[in-house]
Formats: structure tokens, C-alpha cells, sequence
């Protein structure tokens, strides 16, 4: 049985050491506080909410090296949903709507199985290299389980009156989280050296501003659209069709079909009672349908030929399709695209920049390209106004290729989004950082825009910069620590994942 008094005694006694501790390391101090606190709320703090998804008997959402990652009540996954569904709790009773519940379930539910995949990989880490924690430990930690408690303290009546299974159980969870928190402490104390801290301060400097001119891909002339559009044949015919889609069973569908052609049921009946895809409830109806937007669901070109020569009223056979089988009725004629239509240019403009974005982009390169030539002749802000293009400025940002967050992120002053992307494209911040003072660059397709940029200044970071780095730099390294033993483990070949099959099935109830 774990004795409170000396054990207890002496953890009061030591503020000193215990300051010592948390000067030294203040990271690892928060990170071992944490660990401690965590233990106790995942055993005692919280309940088990059925809004949550509470669930009876077991339920296996994968395995770690063949040990199954799995739900039963009172066991290590159980309890950190529990303690995720606390944590989110007051976040939660925010949101509303059956959508927002179900987000809610994979939030709790996938945070519970990747702690648990982690502690898993702990475990097995911590029993290949020996580690363990001595009884007299568990001892201590046992004494801040809350339900060894009587008046805010703990009673060795209230331990002994504790069935002997849950002792068991309860010391078990302790002992697997104390030997977790040691590995943990052990990998996050790592010292730092004056050259990793000297390296970081580096990564600050220099940083440079710019200013930049854009063209958004989606103002592509409506008559170069047209143009586009025309020179493509029937790709943006319209027809009016319904549609009952069916699996891949092959006899199934052509027993549809069957009833379909005796007139034993009309293709509405049909489509309601058999169809597996988004116009079931309308009886199939799908409205006007571009060609281009029917070659995804039909398998070869013939097919959609066949199904864009329907005569009004007229059905097609079975139709092959990615999914299996599908029936066609035209109810209309076959119009051509209207080129004067905004909707048309619309929808054909959005065809082109899935399809054939590289014209889109050549169209607004050129254009870059003699914006940067009048540029270098005149001045970058003069060929602005010549040319009715909106001057943006940046702040001024470093190389922080992936946005790492002790780092400035680009930003424009204006707080527009045009350069969203640059953090993870290295072949621009490269080019950015070669150019010249008030040198050009050529056109660059940044995201859904082509830019060109102008260098305006070059400076050292300011000393605030610096200091702000200085100072959380334990900070920088410990999260980094963290986000790489993170992918290690959920990344392993040694983690069978089956989450979001078994949450959709088991949790949802959605098989």
C-alpha cells in the first residue's frame, strides 16, 4: 500500500529543489507538470459523455507492431478521450448542427487513437532500453489519485475499501504513464549547444520588403474564353438528362434495366427506388449538364457519344461508368454553348484552369513579362499606373521556407493573400533573395495569380527579432523535438491505421 506521510513529507519540504528545477529547465518544468496533471485528470476528472460517442465493449482502430490499438472502458484509449472531450468541452457547446457533432466525434476520437499510438511507441521504446520506474515512485504518484481521497487528501481507508481489481488497474495506468513521462523528460531535456541557438539567430537575417504587382487568373478575358471555347467543338454542349446510377453488379443493373424498357415501372420509380448518387430523390433528374462535365462519369467516349445523341424521351442502355452501371433519358434537346452567356464563360473559364490552366497562365506571363520590361525602362510604380495594376508592399521577412513559427511569415501590408504559397515554394524565396536592389523579377505563378516583384530594401533583423528568438529558442527546439517524435510514430510502418474506416463504421454507425 503506498504510505503518504514521509514520501508526502518530503515532497513538501524541497521547494527549493523543486525551484531549481523549473529555473533550469522551464520547458521541461511545464512539460513535466503537465505529464503529472494529465495522469490525474485521465483517471479521475472525466466523465465518460455520451455526447462524445460512449461506447460498450471493445473496439480495435488499428495496431502498433501487432499489439492492437484498441477501445474498452477504463483502458488507456478510453481515458484520453475522455480527457480530449474535457479539454474541447467548453469549445464544443459553441457549435451545433449534426455536422458539427460529427466533427466534434473525430476531433475527440482521432486525438484519444493518436495519444494511444504514441504511448504505445513509448512503451515499446522505453522496454527495449531498460527503462523503468521503482515501486516507490508509483507509490508517490498513487497518493494524487482522487479516489484514495477523503477531505482533499489521502486516506489509506479509501485505498484499502478499493476492490482489489481496480488497484490493480489504477496502479497499472500509473506505472505505464510514469515510465511514459520519464521517456518523454529524457528526450525533450536534451541540452541545447551555444551553436544550435547561435544557428536559429541566424535563420532571422537578413530579411528584405518588396513590392509587387498581380494578375488573378480568374480574370481571364471573357472573349479569349469564348474563343477557347468555340475552338473545342460540342466539349460545352448541353443536355438535359436524368440519370439512375447503379453499383457493379452487372445482373442487378440489367434487371433495372429490364423493368425500365417492359414499362413495369417509370425511370422516376426506378431511380428512386434503385439509384445510389445525389438525383435519386429528384427521380434522377439532373438538370442541363455540359459534355465536358459527363467524360468523369462515363467511362469511354463512345458511350457519351451515344448518351449525347438521345432523341428527347429516349433512354440509353447500360452505361459503363467508374463506379459500375448507370441508365441515361434525355428530356430535351442538345443546345449549343451560348458564348455571350456569363454563366457559360463562367463555367468554361473553370474548365480551363483545371484543364488547361498552362494557356491561363502563359496569357498573364506574357503580360508579366512586358510589365517587367517597361518596368526596368521607366519605374516599377509608374508602369503600375500605365497599366491600371494595384501596387501591393510585404513587410519586411526572412527566408522561412515552411513558415516555421519563431520566424516572421510574409505578409503584405495590405493583408492580402496573394503570396499565401511562397512559404512552401523555395524556387521563389530563392529568386527573391537573388535579386538585386530594385532589380525585377521575371513573372512568377504564385497560387491562383502571376506576380512580378520588386526588391525594395535589405536589412538585419531588428535586435527585438533577435531577442524574441533568444528567448524562446528551448521553446523552438522543444516543439520541434515534439513534431518530429510525433511523424516518427504516427508515420511508422509499424502502425496498422485503420481509424477512419472503423470511426465511420463503429463510432457513426455509417457501414
Amino acid at each position: 500500500m503506498p504510505s503518504k506521510s514521509k514520501d508526502h513529507k518530503d515532497h513538501i519540504d524541497k521547494p527549493n529543489v523543486v525551484e531549481k528545477k523549473r529555473d533550469q529547465h522551464p520547458m521541461l518544468w511545464a512539460f513535466s507538470v503537465f505529464i503529472l496533471v494529465l495522469i490525474v485528470v485521465t483517471f479521475v476528472g472525466a466523465p465518460a459523455i455520451s455526447h462524445f460517442g460512449s461506447q460498450r465493449g471493445s473496439i480495435v482502430f488499428g495496431s502498433w507492431n501487432g499489439e492492437p490499438i484498441e477501445y474498452r472502458p477504463d483502458n488507456y484509449l478510453s481515458r484520453q478521450r475522455d480527457m480530449v472531450a474535457k479539454r474541447y468541452q467548453a469549445m464544443f457547446q459553441q457549435s451545433q448542427g449534426q455536422d458539427n457533432i460529427d466533427w466534434q466525434l473525430f476531433q475527440v476520437w482521432n486525438g484519444a487513437f493518436e495519444l494511444t499510438v504514441i504511448h504505445s511507441a513509448i512503451m515499446e521504446e522505453a522496454q527495449k532500453s531498460g527503462l523503468q520506474v521503482s515501486d516507490e515512485r508509483v507509490d508517490r504518484a498513487l497518493t494524487y489519485y482522487e479516489g484514495y481521497w477523503e477531505n482533499g487528501k489521502f486516506s489509506p481507508e479509501a485505498y484499502r475499501n478499493t476492490s482489489s481489481s481496480e488497484k490493480f488497474s489504477v496502479r497499472n495506468y500509473y506505472h505505464e504513464s510514469l515510465i511514459h513521462q520519464q521517456w518523454v523528460s529524457d528526450v525533450f531535456s536534451t541540452h541545447s549547444s551555444s551553436a544550435e541557438k547561435a544557428f536559429l539567430l541566424s535563420l532571422a537575417s537578413p530579411e528584405r520588403n518588396f513590392r509587387f504587382v498581380n494578375w488573378d487568373l480568374n480574370s481571364y478575358p471573357a472573349e479569349k474564353v469564348a474563343e477557347y471555347g468555340r475552338q473545342t467543338g460540342d466539349l460545352f454542349a448541353e443536355g438535359s438528362f436524368s440519370r439512375i446510377s447503379l453499383k457493379d453488379d452487372k445482373k442487378s443493373a440489367e434487371a433495372v434495366l429490364k423493368q425500365l424498357r417492359e414499362e413495369t415501372s417509370t425511370f422516376e420509380e426506378l431511380a428512386t427506388a434503385h439509384s445510389t448518387d445525389i438525383y435519386a430523390d429528384k427521380g434522377g433528374e439532373m438538370g442541363y449538364v455540359m459534355r465536358y462535365a459527363l467524360q468523369s462519369d462515363i467511362s469511354n467516349d463512345k458511350d457519351l457519344d451515344e448518351v449525347f445523341s438521345l432523341a428527347p424521351g429516349e433512354a440509353s442502355g447500360l452505361v459503363e461508368t467508374p463506379y459500375g452501371w448507370a441508365i441515361y433519358r434525355s428530356n430535351g434537346p442538345i443546345r449549343d454553348a451560348d458564348f455571350t452567356n456569363d454563366e457559360t464563360i463562367d463555367k468554361v473559364r473553370s474548365y480551363m484552369l483545371v484543364n488547361d490552366r498552362g494557356i491561363v497562365e502563359d496569357y498573364f506571363l506574357d503580360l508579366g513579362k512586358t510589365f517587367g520590361e517597361s518596368a526596368e525602362k521607366s519605374s516599377f510604380s509608374e508602369t503600375s499606373d500605365t497599366m491600371g495594376l494595384t501596387e501591393h508592399l510585404t513587410d519586411y521577412f526572412p527566408i522561412n521556407f515552411g513558415s516555421v513559427g519563431f520566424l516572421k511569415v510574409i505578409r503584405t501590408l495590405d493583408n492580402s493573400n496573394y503570396l499565401q504559397s511562397i512559404g512552401s515554394n523555395d524556387r521563389i524565396l530563392k529568386l527573391l533573395f537573388s535579386l538585386e536592389p530594385e532589380g525585377v523579377s521575371e513573372p512568377q505563378v504564385v497560387g491562383n495569380s502571376v506576380i512580378v516583384f520588386q526588391m525594395i530594401d535589405e536589412r538585419d533583423a531588428p535586435q527585438t527579432v533577435k531577442d524574441t528568438i533568444d528567448q524562446r529558442y528551448r521553446s523552438v527546439i522543444t516543439n520541434m523535438t515534439d513534431d518530429r517524435v510525433r511523424r516518427l510514430f504516427l508515420g511508422s510502418k509499424k502502425l496498422e491505421n485503420n481509424f477512419m474506416e472503423v470511426f465511420s463504421t463503429r463510432i457513426l454507425n455509417r457501414g
